[in-house]
């Protein structure tokens, strides 16, 4: 049993994922295989078009789709576009949609926000190096050990997090 969660680019589904909803499964996420879909998982951002077309003051980055889900419902983050990127990683393909959809294209966004699972330091300073010769108000959620954004959403801790984040540049 598996969610399919579409990737829109542009209004045009590129990539799909398959989700486990049972808990048992070995592969939590199951992309669509290789050369089946426009574009492959991880050169996409999920909710990437919804983040452009919003007038918002700031983007939020997260790993999961499930952490854009639960930070939508979050009363005070109305203000903050979110995308994923499916992982610690953000890969060529996904900074260049960062750079080009939203950082150059938005630069009058206020921040953006790296809040990526906890323990993720060393990935944080990754993003960092990416975003910071395109944008020059950034900070990061430091998150505890074991958790992510969705997992403090549901518990009603987030915010008490993100509010604490701290701006690196």
């Amino acid at each position: 049993y598996r969610a399919i969660i579409p990737f829109f680019e542009n209004q045009e589904i590129v990539c799909y994922v398959g989700r486990d909803l049972t808990g048992r499964a070995n592969i939590r996420y199951l992309p669509a295989p290789n050369g089946s879909t426009k574009e492959s998982y991880q050169s996409c951002l999920y909710n990437i078009d919804d983040s452009i077309r919003e007038d918002k003051g700031g983007l939020i980055i997260v790993e999961g789709i499930f952490d854009v889900w639960r930070l939508r419902t979050i009363v005070g983050l109305e203000n903050y576009a979110i995308v994923a990127t499916n992982g610690k990683v953000l890969s060529f393909e996904q900074s260049r949609l960062l750079v080009d959809g939203i950082l150059i294209s938005k630069r009058d966004l206020m921040e953006v926000v790296i809040c990526l699972d906890g323990g993720s330091r060393k990935e944080a300073k990754k993003f960092i190096s990416l975003i910071s010769p395109y944008h020059r108000n950034i900070a990061v959620v430091d998150l505890p050990d074991n958790e992510d954004p969705d997992s403090l959403g549901m518990k009603g801790q987030f915010e008490y997090y993100f509010y604490r984040r701290q701006r690196v540049i």
